[in-house]
C-alpha cells in the first residue's frame, strides 16, 4: 500500500500546477473560526486550501451565507449584525456584511 496514490480519495486538483494525482492530505488550517483542510501537491511542492467560493475570508462559510440569506429576507444591516452576534456569538461589522452583500449578490432578487 506505500506506493498507491492517496488521490483516489477525491482529493481536489492542485491550484498551482492542476495536477490530482500527486496530491496528498497535509493537515488543516486553523483559525479562531473554525479549521479548514490543507493538501500538499507533491508534483510542484505547493501546500494549498482549495476554494469553497470563500477563499480568503476571515468568516465561516456558514455566516457569511446566513448574512446574505438575511438580507435578502429584508432585515436592516443592524439587524442582520445582532442576529449573527446572538446566533453564531460573532460580532461582525455593517461594513463588512455590506461587503458580502456586495461581493456575493448580483443585484438580482
Amino acid at each position: 500500500m506505500r506506493g498507491r496514490k492517496r488521490s483516489l480519495k477525491g482529493y481536489p486538483p492542485c491550484d498551482r500546477c492542476g495536477s490530482s494525482a500527486d496530491v496528498v492530505a497535509y493537515g488543516k488550517r486553523v483559525n479562531k473560526h473554525g479549521s479548514k483542510q490543507t493538501y500538499f501537491c507533491r508534483s510542484c511542492a505547493h501546500k494549498f486550501t482549495p476554494d469553497d467560493g470563500f477563499k480568503g475570508r476571515r468568516f465561516p462559510s456558514e455566516v457569511i451565507r446566513a448574512t446574505i440569506n438575511l438580507t435578502q429576507k429584508g432585515l436592516t444591516l443592524k439587524q442582520v449584525t445582532k442576529h449573527i452576534k446572538n446566533e453564531f456569538g460573532i460580532g461582525v461589522s455593517e461594513s463588512t456584511v455590506l461587503d458580502w452583500i456586495n461581493a456575493y449578490t448580483t443585484g438580482k432578487e
